[in-house]
């Protein structure tokens, strides 16, 4: 408990790294959700297939959950994510029954449309205020949530028949037969199809308001949380894992970021391999140097959050193994980042990623042959089992396509070099992997006592017209800039120095490889690339 106390204490006063004064309270921007609205209407009126002035979108709220049945303790209550992005309310109501509900009602003004949006909510009792506190009033939700329209679920049936439509649309997973509030939708033609691709398409791109709320998210995750995780355990600082997340989770709280956006991944020593490890219970082993990946994002009012993944050695100094597998793994992101901007292709993206890895890999001496054999064989994918990168926004996982890219995009580049010891037993025995894999190097690096488990980079990065912005920019990214934070707590991004090395990382390997002229579109049916 002392040490929890220690960390929220240091958490507090390192919120000042987190923004500038003033700007910790930041709630979603006014007009972003009403924005949200009529991204989805303009593609759903785009697309020629919705009667737009005989249909309303139906979205269904979340239920509260409790953590063991018939024990009111409840689960952290988080809004189904469709709901939060078209209608903002995030209050959950009690254990078992739906937070709320929301129609959006469109009609056409010229070549426009008009999205107007519906909210009902459950009535509180006589006693909420006694456990919840005071209940907002129909007018202070409206204003808060920015919804047109709020009324309690009780007048839900007859507000909804006096619409007067035909038709609904909804995702295919919502039940219509719940309660007698929604008979007039029950009655009406159900489209369990069209929605999806509407709310995908809009989630995509994100508006101004969206960005602004994602910025915070990373800012407060990178200059607060990865700094001061960094800061407290280079020099041998940290002894468990549980340290690292708990530090992280406490700095960005205290920035006033309401949740985290994924459970924390803290791993060290060889269980930095482990893509996905939540445990965070293990020990750190300074007498190894051992390295410490941070894999964590927190989350700001309005569901937006991060995702930013650093690695570093638990002494402050890299090793020489352990530098030149990091230095591997940020050559193979500054590759991906050179590509970046409106109208790129993803694939060709990663395609440049995954040739820029090999490229290492076969000057550290991991993997041999000619790159055409290692494209073909699929080789990477025993050392980068995972794809390049995701959308951001309401999920950190958001979904949607990214080809091409374009303007107003948010997503992570991700690359990483890992020692599995399952998929590289595995590996050594596929003929088609076998002859390109120099068991014996890669044996070097297993054996480098507990700390070569593997290396993550990860960045979020929005696209621009002309090309990127990093959002996470805060948190140290070079050897030199990692070990020099580590040092003395001062650490500036320089964006002009990081174009520079991205572009000449494309220069080293059009140079090194001129008979394929990367970066080359063709190479990419060569490629065995992980799922994205």
């Amino acid at each position: 408990m002392m040490f929890i106390a220690l960390v929220l204490c240091l958490g507090v006063a390192l919120a000042e790294r987190c923004v500038v004064p003033g700007a910790l309270t930041l709630r979603p921007p006014a007009g972003m959700y009403h924005t949200n609205r009529q991204a989805v209407a303009q593609y759903l009126m785009r697309t020629n297939n919705v009667p737009i002035d005989d249909t309303l979108l139906y979205f269904q709220g979340a239920a509260s959950q409790a953590r063991t049945p018939h024990i009111t303790t409840e689960s952290l209550f988080r809004q189904e994510s469709n709901f939060l992005y078209m209608c903002q309310y995030q209050f959950p109501f009690s254990v078992g029954v739906i937070s709320a509900e929301c129609v959006v009602e469109m009609a056409r003004v010229g070549n426009e449309v008009r999205a107007k949006s519906h909210l009902f909510v459950q009535k509180p009792s006589e006693h909420y205020a006694i456990w919840e506190g005071e209940p907002y009033t129909l007018e202070e939700l409206r204003e808060r949530y920015q919804v047109d329209e709020v009324y309690w679920r009780e007048d839900m049936e007859e507000t909804i028949a006096g619409m007067g439509k035909t038709h609904v649309l909804t995702l295919p997973n919502v039940d219509l037969d719940l309660s007698e509030a929604r008979r007039p939708l029950r009655a009406m033609r159900r489209d369990q199809e069209q929605l999806l691709p509407g709310l995908q398409a809009g989630r995509v791109v994100k508006n101004s308001g969206e960005l602004t709320l994602l910025r915070m998210a990373s800012k407060v995750s990178a200059l607060g949380g990865h700094q001061a995780a960094m800061l407290a355990g280079g020099n041998g600082g940290y002894s468990w894992e549980f340290q690292a997340s708990t530090h992280f989770q406490a700095v960005t709280g205290a920035c006033r970021q309401s949740r985290q956006a994924y459970l924390t991944i803290a791993p060290a020593g060889a269980r930095t391999s482990i893509l996905h490890y939540n445990d965070n219970l293990m020990e750190i082993v300074p007498e190894e140097n051992d390295m410490i990946l941070l894999d964590g994002g927190s989350e700001g009012e309005g569901g937006y959050g991060t995702d930013i993944t650093r690695t570093w050695p638990v002494s402050g100094r890299f090793s020489k193994k352990q530098r030149a597998i990091y230095e591997a793994v940020l050559y193979a992101q500054d590759a991906a980042i050179a590509g970046l901007m409106s109208g790129a292709s993803w694939r060709q993206i990663a395609g440049n990623s995954t040739w820029a890895l090999l490229h290492k890999m076969k000057e550290i001496g991991l993997v041999h042959g000619s790159m055409e054999d290692l494209l073909r064989s699929g080789v990477s994918g025993t050392f980068m089992p995972h794809g390049l990168g995701h959308h951001v926004g309401i999920d950190v996982h958001d979904g949607g396509s990214r080809e091409p890219l374009l303007e107003g995009m948010v997503l992570t580049v991700e690359p990483g070099l890992y020692f599995i010891n399952a998929v590289i037993e595995r590996d050594l025995k596929d003929p088609n992997k076998a002859p390109y894999l120099n068991e014996a190097v890669i044996n070097e690096y297993r054996a480098v006592g507990n700390s070569m488990g593997g290396v993550r980079i990860e960045d979020v990065m929005e696209i621009t017209a002309n090309g990127w912005d990093m959002l996470s920019s805060d948190a140290p990214r070079t050897v030199r800039d990692i070990e020099e934070f580590i040092a003395s707590g001062v650490f500036h991004y320089d964006r002009k120095a990081h174009e520079a090395r991205c572009e000449a990382v494309l220069e080293e390997l059009s140079a090194a490889y001129p008979e394929f002229a990367f970066p080359r579109a063709a190479v990419l049916g060569m490629l065995e690339l992980p799922p994205q």
